[in-house]
């Protein structure tokens, strides 16, 4: 055989084998999904967010302190929530910075009292259903100032009225001219005449003033605010 027989035969051969290879199949269904891989390292933190300072807030969330009180930025106006979780579970809610609400319908002495509870925790509870709130409260001295300067307080009709008690939280002895000590009548617990309670009056004409007695002479409604 000679070259150009040989080439010639290899180009008929290698027809042939085209001619006979198997043509492909129609594709297969896709199989099932592997098992998911390990996670991926974490990413790098984002950078911090803008502060509104027009939302009066200078921090938001929620906050956890030893002993189970709570902070919670999610009031308008600069006001906030603490939370304490008592020993049964159930928590216990109030506002800070707040303003005038209401005043209970129910009065009292020096001794406040709602169920089992006195004192303080009895007070709130009795504001929580005067102002339809979980979070409203006897007021303190500095919500009371707070409530008159943004006139959050109604007027009373008359004069000299009195509007309730509240808390200041700063004790004061007992003087020649005011026998029983200024104390909230030891936490809003005692009617007695050896301790004293802070009152707020108004007047008709816009004007309102503190005034204190002992816990056993007025019968008057509280404070509240939210």
């Amino acid at each position: 055989m000679n070259r150009t027989h040989a080439v010639v035969l290899t180009m008929v051969l290698a027809v042939m084998g085209a001619a006979c290879a198997p043509s492909a199949g129609a594709r297969g269904d896709t199989g099932p999904a592997g098992a998911t891989g390990p996670q991926g390292p974490r990413g790098e933190a984002g950078p911090a967010g803008a502060v509104d300072l027009d939302a009066g807030f200078v921090a938001g969330g929620t906050a956890t302190f030893r002993g189970g009180a709570q902070f919670q930025a999610d009031l308008p106006g600069s006001r906030s929530i603490l939370t304490h979780v008592l020993p049964d579970g159930g928590q216990v809610s109030l506002s800070t910075n707040g303003v005038y609400c209401g005043v209970t319908g129910a009065t009292t002495m020096g001794r406040i009292s709602y169920g089992a509870l006195f004192g303080f925790p009895a007070a709130k509870v009795l504001c929580e259903q005067t102002c339809s709130s979980p979070t409203a409260h006897m007021c303190s001295g500095e919500e009371v100032i707070r409530s008159l300067q943004l006139q959050a307080l109604p007027r009373p009709a008359g004069s000299s009225v009195p509007i309730g008690y509240f808390a200041t939280g700063v004790p004061a002895p007992a003087t020649a001219s005011a026998s029983s000590t200024m104390n909230d009548c030891l936490g809003w617990t005692a009617a007695s005449a050896s301790s004293s309670g802070a009152y707020l009056l108004g007047s008709s004409s816009g004007e309102f003033w503190y005034h204190s007695a002992a816990c056993d002479q007025n019968a008057l409604p509280i404070v509240c605010c939210n």
